[in-house]
């Protein structure tokens, strides 16, 4: 009888092991990393690029961040980042400089399209550089809450968001790449989205983001969207 106990035990705690052991390797599966042993190596291009850039730094304390899933350290006011992935660093001072300079021709980039679509007033662009090469730069751009007044068919909806984001990448000139968007468009046919990663150094193209142009369910729209859509109808 206490063997047949003991073999029941051994079995409770083996079961639960295991399962955490394969959630431990589904997780590692899915990023394509081990985040302990990727440290090593952010530590190194994090201390390259801090050299490089001129910054001070008398201690590097950098930290994995689940959430971001990128390494990150603290400079008295600035965060660097570091994601393994695509080799790409993060620098916030940098970023919160380029979006200081994006906002300022705002203005002027939605100058350049009719007066039927309604942009927000705040977009914001996610910088990011090469590693091993720092003129090499990738951003991604955020445009969410584009609205259309215009009388469309759902054929021309579909199409209408890559048409836009590829405007108005065109229209902020080349002094950016924009490899990634996250953008929300929306007219009386319904609400679409584009969500693109920017995980390559590679520039956005028209077919790509209109690939992954997606609607939203009807079931899924926002309220203030719909209440917008019953103004125009």
């Amino acid at each position: 009888m206490a063997e047949l106990v003991g073999r029941k035990g051994k079995t409770i705690f083996v079961v639960p092991t295991f399962l955490v052991l394969v959630a431990v390797v589904l997780f590692f599966s899915r990023i394509g990393y081990c985040p302990f042993v990727g440290k090593i190596k952010a530590e190194k291009k994090l201390a390259a690029y801090i050299l490089e850039q001129g910054y001070r730094a008398d201690s590097l304390k950098v930290q994995y961040n689940l959430y971001d899933d990128m390494y990150t350290c603290r400079l008295d006011e600035n965060l660097l980042g570091y994601r393994l992935q695509n080799n790409s660093i993060h620098d916030e001072k940098v970023n919160v400089q380029l979006n200081e300079r994006l906002m300022k021709a705002h203005k002027d980039i939605i100058g350049q399209f009719p007066a039927n679509l309604i942009f927000p007033e705040q977009i914001f662009m996610w910088s990011t550089v090469n590693a091993d090469n720092y003129a090499q730069t990738a951003e991604r751009l955020y445009l969410l809450g584009i609205y259309n007044t215009a009388d469309l068919s759902d054929g021309e909806s579909e199409k209408m968001p890559a048409a836009i984001a590829t405007n108005f990448i065109a229209h902020m000139g080349d002094k950016y790449n924009v490899t990634g968007i996250q953008l929300i468009y929306a007219d009386k046919n319904g609400m679409y989205d584009i969500e693109i990663r920017a995980d390559t150094f590679q520039p956005l193209e028209y077919e790509q983001m209109l690939a992954a142009t997606k609607k939203r369910p009807e079931k899924e729209l926002p309220e203030n969207y719909l209440e917008w859509r019953r103004g125009v109808s």
